[in-house]
């Protein structure tokens, strides 16, 4: 099994976890804008999961984009 497609959901969904554990640690009780926090953690994670990584590392995240003289950035 290769693990490194799946890093960038490992990594969002150890986040969400860490969110909880601390919602459940700080004080025993889950608060409202705790609730929040945690749904916005998962729904990152389920993002991340569901969206693609790329090939071809930097010069795919900058496709579009070209300077005044068309150097890449």
């Amino acid at each position: 099994m290769k693990i490194g497609k799946y890093w960038k959901s490992i990594l969002a969904t150890t986040g969400a976890v860490v969110v909880a554990g601390e919602a459940v640690v700080s004080d025993g009780v889950i608060t409202g804008n705790e609730w929040v926090n945690l749904v916005i953690a998962l729904a990152t994670a389920v993002g991340v999961y569901l969206v693609p990584n790329t090939e071809g590392g930097e010069a795919a995240r900058t496709r579009g984009y070209q300077g005044q003289h068309g150097d890449r950035f």
